[in-house]
């Protein structure tokens, strides 16, 4: 027999691959966007916190004392809501020596997502105030 032309189950099944392919492809590409997104996300918090260790050591190198912290602060990300958290812990007996840590978390496709940088800081004792 002769045929010309595709019979309706080629055509479907044509119809089925094309689909399952397209669907990878959409899959991968909504991947991408969100990974995009985090990193994003992340870039700004990463110059976030650079910029909130930089007004610590310019406000320490001004006043010659430790800055009194704030307990926590709500801050935005672009379009996300971020906390951001310095926690300050002395080092040494003589309450000199200091490490502090800025920690900035927020939700990204429903998991808590953070980033923390750490510094070190030497008050000697005549510059720190009682």
């Amino acid at each position: 027999m002769n045929q010309k032309g595709m019979s309706l189950f080629e055509v479907l099944l044509a119809v089925v691959i094309l689909s399952a392919g397209l669907a990878f492809v959409h899959r991968s590409l909504l991947a991408s966007v969100e990974g995009l997104k985090y990193a994003e996300t992340r870039w700004e918090a990463q110059g976030v916190l650079a910029e909130r260790m930089w007004e610590m050591q310019d406000y320490l190198d001004r006043m010659k004392k430790m800055p009194t912290l704030l307990e926590a602060e709500a801050i935005s990300l672009g379009n996300r809501k971020a906390r951001y958290k310095v926690i300050q812990k002395t080092l040494s007996p003589a309450n000199d020596f200091f490490e502090i840590k800025h920690r900035l978390a927020w939700k990204s496709q429903g998991k808590n997502k953070s980033i923390e940088k750490t510094a070190y800081f030497f008050v000697p004792k005549m510059l720190t105030t009682p």
